[in-house]
Formats: structure tokens, sequence, C-alpha cells
């Protein structure tokens, strides 16, 4: 990626602004179509029953992603490819992250959740802040700009199933919004602005609409922030950075043997601190959210199996059931976390949401065991994220 910033040459033009604003948005109505209409043609040609992975039914969509993205590297990537890195990103990194929770008990049949742990604690954190720092050494804007899906729509739209349209439709008016902010305000402050108003509009919006407690809000809101801000630190500590590695680099060729060996020792010290303080962040954050979370679960109702919570959540949440199948109930990696995924011909759903071309709707719920028996534990909650802190902590509700 060559160093070559955002140009300060005026306003682009209205027909360029519309352009790259299709562009920004199409991937959200891909999404949209490919999650309403691909899952429904597998089934059609390999069976009503078949159980269609996530990597499998988000195929098309990702697919899309990866062959606009080549396009933008041909075209030294345009301000709209930022946000289509961004979100393949967000949407490869949980493919990667299901095939390794598959593959946990295999690998390390007596504690596959430290492999979780790892995972998600540490190598998404890293991985992330290195997309991002890779991109800030063009424009931290654009950085920023690829950071903006993440901190903004994602959570409504990785909820697609659950979310009831209204709210997706309004979370990609907003998004669009500001983006055209983005585009159309010269000044580099009021364009990370324009980002910075989307991530607390649009991602904190979710979950007022969603309210589960100032905690999971707070939490929510203030990692958006500190990942949509991380791009600027990084560009102003760049040159100062780089003044210490090169006086560093200097130190280590004139010193003597003994010396260099020192040196070693010193960047390996701070090179484990670094990871030490990183993962006590990350862990310190699981504790906080899982403990929060599982003292708002007490007021939920606990059911005797999941399989009973799902027939229960199936009653209230649809009108006029006429059947109602069991496809799916499983361990989610932990052994207290269960998903359960069901077929139910009704004649509506309570949030007024379609069952699109098919006669059936295909729900899905996850479910965490507590001392009593199991509660149901909404997707917008991370259930994971729970479920890891329970178990690594041995929380208790």
């Amino acid at each position: 990626m060559t160093a070559k910033g955002i140009p300060d040459n005026g306003i682009p033009d209205k027909k360029s602004i519309m352009w790259q604003l299709l562009l920004i948005i199409l991937p959200w109505l891909v999404l949209y179509a490919v999650d309403n209409f691909y899952p429904n043609l597998l089934r059609l040609l390999f069976g009503p029953f078949v159980r269609v992975p996530t990597f499998v039914a988000l195929a098309p969509f990702e697919i899309l992603l990866a062959i606009g993205t080549i396009i933008a590297w041909k075209r030294n990537f345009p301000q709209w490819s930022y946000t289509w890195i961004g979100t393949l990103y967000f949407f490869g990194y949980r493919e990667i992250f299901e095939i390794v929770l598959g593959l946990a008990p295999r690998v390390l049949p007596e504690n596959p959740e430290l492999i979780a742990l790892a995972f998600y604690g540490i190598v998404n954190p890293l991985a992330l802040a290195f997309l991002l720092a890779w991109i800030t050494r063009r424009d931290w804007l654009y950085a920023c700009l690829a950071a903006y899906p993440f901190t903004s729509i994602i959570m409504a739209w990785y909820t697609l199933d659950t979310t009831p349209f209204l709210v997706l439709s309004t979370s990609l008016v907003l998004y669009g919004f500001f983006a055209v902010l983005f585009l159309v305000l010269q000044s580099r402050t009021l364009k990370f602005a324009s980002l910075l108003g989307g991530t607390l509009i649009v991602g904190g919006g979710f979950f007022l609409y969603y309210w589960q407690g100032v905690r999971s809000l707070l939490f929510i809101v203030v990692r958006n922030v500190l990942i949509l801000v991380f791009p600027l630190v990084v560009s102003r500590s760049a040159s100062r950075f780089a003044l210490i590695i090169r006086n560093l680099a200097s130190r280590f060729t004139q010193r003597e043997r003994k010396a260099n060996s020192t040196s070693h020792r010193r960047k390996l010290l701070l090179g484990v601190a670094i990871v030490v303080l990183v993962a006590s962040v990350v862990l310190t954050s699981i504790w906080s959210y899982s403990s929060g979370q599982l003292r708002a679960l007490k007021g939920q109702k606990v059911h005797a199996t999941p399989e009973d919570g799902m027939r229960e959540l199936v009653a209230s949440s649809y009108s006029g059931v006429e059947k109602v199948e069991l496809v799916y109930g499983g361990e989610s990696v932990f052994d207290d976390l269960w998903f359960a995924e069901a077929h139910v011909w009704a004649a509506s759903r309570s949030d007024g949401k379609g069952f699109s071309t098919r006669d059936y709707d295909n729900p899905g719920w996850y479910f965490l065991q507590v001392q009593s028996g199991w509660v149901f534990v909404p997707e917008s909650r991370f259930p994971e994220i729970i479920a890891l802190g329970k178990w690594l902590f041995g929380l208790s509700e």
C-alpha cells in the first residue's frame, strides 16, 4: 500500500459521492439478499432439513468482498474500499473463529476453551491492531474508515435474523449518512468526527434499542471508540516510534556482543510486558462484562433444558404456530452454552418480520446453563463471551 493520503483538493463532485456511497452500502444490501435467499436455495438443492454452516451461508457475500478488495487494490484503493476491507476482516475473522472452535476439541480435547480464549482474547485484538496500523501508513483517516463498519453497523447486521427490518434499515440509512459526511467534509477533523458520530449513534443506538443495562452499553461504546481512535494514536506516535527504533538500531550496531545480548533481553522483556498488558486488559474486560451479564440474567426465566426453552420462545415469538421441528441442538464450544435451531411453521412473527420466500422460519437461540437450569441469552449480548468468562473465572449467576 503506497503512502498516499486523502488529498485536500476540495469537495468531490456529486456523481463521485453518489457512486462511492452506493459502493459503501452495497455489501449490506448483498448480505440481506444472501441471508434471505441463498440458504433456501441450498435447502432446495440438498434437502429441506440440511443445516447450512455459517461459512457456507455467507460464502457469496464474502467472495464479493474479496473480489471487491482485489479490484480496489488494482485501482490504488479508493475511499469506499476501506469499508469493504473492515467488513471483510470482521466476517473473515468470524469464519476462521468458527473453524478454530470446531477443531479445538480435537486439538486440545482436555481444555478446548483455552484455544477459544487465545484466539478471541489475543489473536483477534493483535490482528485488528496490525491491520489498522498497516492502513495508517497511508493515512490514519483511511484506517478509521476501515474500522467504521466494525464500530457502527456490524452488530445490528450480524444478528440479521433476529433484528427487525426497521432497525436494519434505520442503521443502514444512518451508516450511509455519516459516510456521506466523511466524503463531503473537507476538514480532516470533521471527517473523523463524522465517523465518531456514526460509531456513537449507529453502534450505540443498537444497544439502546436492545437495552441490557449501563454496563453492557458502556462496554460496547468504549470498545468501539478505542478501535476508532487507535489509528489516530498510531499516526501521532509513528514518527516518534520510528525515531526510537532507528536510535535503538544504531546503538545495537555500535555495542559490543555483551551489550547486544543485554539489548536482546530488554526487547524480549518489553515484548513480554506488552503481551501481558494486552492480555490483562482483555481478561479484565471479559471478567467485568461476563459478571455483569450474569447478574442481569438472574431475572430471566429458567428452563429445564434448552429444547424446553426453545419451545417456550417459539410460543411467545410466533402466532398461529402449526408445526415446530428441532433442527439442531448442541454445545457451542463450552459445555454450559448450547445453541438450538428450529423450523417453525406459523402465521406470523411477533416482531412483524416475514418469512421471506419460504413458508417457515428458521430461528436459533443460545441458552446458558446456570445452577437451576438453562436461561435464554440474546445473541446481541455476546453469549460466547459470557460463557468464556463463566468458565475462565468460575463465575456463577
